[in-house]
């Protein structure tokens, strides 16, 4: 099995956390163990999500420590980046880690209209930051090598 890495990008709504799960129950078939890495967990008290916009630097932060372990367990072998991953240094560092590694890697955005997304996302992130978030979407250099797979979700 090879050992791979999906980092997932996409407005608030866009159904990244559901992807993940889908990829997650779907790769069970012959992954030893598979990894759901996100910021959102961080934010998570006794089961309900408390958003503090103060502590998204630290959120960021905690999400990345949890992928460089996940590195160190033996058993790995499917690891996904559940975040918005909106500007390309927060995806940056996934990547450089990822190959670094050896592992393959896959990026795949969602893409939603940010009305549809506002919809549905269960953080309460108001309509016009949705939709500021899609405008500044920003794509990987084309010096990575990395075709972004382009999934509409909506």
């Amino acid at each position: 099995m090879t050992k791979t890495v999906v980092i997932l990008r996409g407005i608030p709504g866009s159904g990244k956390t559901d992807l993940a799960k889908r990829l997650r129950d779907g790769h069970s078939y012959g992954v030893e163990c598979v990894v759901i890495v996100s910021a959102d967990d961080f934010f998570m008290v006794n089961g309900q999500y408390i958003f503090d916009g103060m502590k998204v630097l630290d959120a960021a932060a905690d999400c990345f420590v949890r992928f460089v372990n996940a590195f160190g367990r033996p058993d790995t072998d499917l690891i996904i980046v559940d975040n918005t991953n909106i500007r390309f240094f927060e995806v940056n560092p996934y990547l450089l880690l990822a190959r670094g590694r050896g592992w393959k890697t896959r990026v795949v955005r969602l893409q939603c209209n940010p009305k549809v997304a506002a919809t549905r996302t269960t953080h309460g992130v108001p309509p016009e930051v949705i939709a500021q978030m899609a405008l500044d979407m920003e794509a990987i250099p084309a010096l990575y090598g990395i075709t972004e797979e382009v999934v509409p979700t909506g």
